[in-house]
């Protein structure tokens, strides 16, 4: 078993002990099988979530003492595999690529983690549209919560809730 940042993979050894005493083959990894055909990949590996392939990905390739300099507006998933793993980052400015280069001649070779997706900088604010007022209730309007004028007000049958 193999401990990442206080937590035991207990999961991962259970699912190989699984495969091993299946024949190796289940649902998931037939479908890891055809999704790297269709890839025209060797492999695959599907992970239920982006956040979850992103911790896991810095967790396989880090090695202990390797720095990894992170893009500042990298996702929070990246960074969280960093700290989970274990690994020292070192962060430098967004898309600041003379700023990487000084980082890595400080540090030494290391994993460089950027975002994939732009990301506007700063973000757009969206334009809502105007939003018409609600309309005042016309005193002809009838209200479930007001007795009717001429019933009588502090009895239970003309309390004027719906539910009665």
């Amino acid at each position: 078993m193999r401990v990442c940042g206080g937590v035991v993979l207990v999961a991962a050894a259970l699912l190989g002990i699984w495969l091993w005493s299946s024949g190796g083959d289940s649902p998931q990894l037939h479908l890891e099988r055809r999704f790297g055909r269709w890839m025209h990949m060797e492999s695959s590996l599907l992970c239920q979530s982006g956040y979850a392939a992103n911790v896991g990905l810095i967790q396989a390739i880090g090695a202990p003492g390797t720095p990894v300099y992170v893009d500042m507006f990298a996702h929070a998933s990246l960074w969280e595999g960093v700290r989970s793993a274990g690994l020292e980052w070192k962060p430098f400015r967004h898309n600041d690529a003379s700023h990487l280069e000084t980082m890595i001649s400080r540090n030494g070779p290391g994993i460089v983690v950027v975002g994939a997706a732009p990301r506007p900088d700063p973000p757009p604010r969206a334009r809502l549209p105007a939003i018409e007022p609600w309309p005042k209730q016309s005193r002809k309007t009838k209200s479930f919560f007001k007795p009717a004028a001429n019933s009588e007000p502090n009895t239970a049958a003309n309390s004027g809730v719906p539910w009665k």
